[in-house]
């Protein structure tokens, strides 16, 4: 059986950083997505989470570099864990998506109530 490790998000971004790392531009971006539901009380709630992406430098992932925050984007990517140990000694687990596409698309998502 083949193995997948693939994610889609299309999200707003709340920030973009691009630096230069071995000659290669590698761009930060924090991405919001959220889901509507209703409570048991019938009020709407929406439920907002924030995903940490990573672009390297590529043919598919040039538009990185002018990315801003507010902008619409779509991603597509795998999903990263690591795990690391902090000064005071905790281990900790961090979890990314390595984007292999990410696209600016200029629409204003909507959320849908389920």
């Amino acid at each position: 059986m083949e193995q997948l490790n693939r994610i889609e998000l299309r999200g707003y971004v709340g920030s973009a950083r691009t630096t230069n790392i071995g000659g290669k531009a590698m761009t930060r971006l924090s991405v919001a997505t959220s889901c509507a539901y209703k409570s048991n009380d019938g009020s709407v709630m929406i439920e907002t989470t924030w995903h940490n992406v990573v672009a390297w430098e590529s043919d598919t992932t040039k538009e990185c570099i002018d990315i801003q925050k507010g902008d619409t984007v779509f991603v597509c990517g795998r999903i990263k864990t690591s795990n690391y140990t902090c000064s005071d000694g905790m281990t900790r687990t961090s979890t990314e998506v390595v984007a292999n596409e990410v696209k600016r698309i200029n629409e204003q998502l909507t959320t849908e109530i389920r």
